[in-house]
């Protein structure tokens, strides 16, 4: 994940709030869901004109941290499909399992303070 620490750490996140991530700017719509660590978000990315679900995962602590990070790893790895790999066939296992799971579209990781951070992902909404 890229790791930032700036002035719109810790930005509240509502519809119509537009955020960054990994340098890519998407416009929140509305809440799908939250738990104690975060929230969801439907959002759609108006330079790449994709629909995204981004994931805001609240890390009190390093193991905390390196379970999103792990999360953030999982999906950039199961989420590689044609666009990823041009030379993929389509009906190849490869090409049809990435049907099946969202892709990373963009991540990253804010320091709020000390032992406190924001993970962001951005996900490619499955049709």
């Amino acid at each position: 994940m890229e790791y930032v620490h700036g002035s719109h750490a810790g930005e509240q996140l509502g519809p119509g709030v537009q955020v960054w991530i990994g340098g890519r700017g998407f416009r929140l719509s509305e809440l799908l869901g939250e738990g104690s660590f975060g929230a969801v978000w439907s959002a759609t990315s108006p330079n790449f004109n994709c629909e995204v679900a981004i994931k805001e995962i609240i890390c009190r602590s390093e193991v905390e941290l390196g379970r999103a990070a792990t999360e953030q790893q999982l999906l950039k790895f199961v989420g590689r499909g044609p666009v990823d790999n041009p030379g993929l066939k389509e009906d190849s296992p490869a090409a049809v399992a990435a049907k099946r799971f969202p892709s990373l579209v963009a991540s990253e990781v804010k320091a709020l303070g000390p032992d406190l951070w924001q993970g962001r992902l951005a996900v490619a909404r499955l049709s």
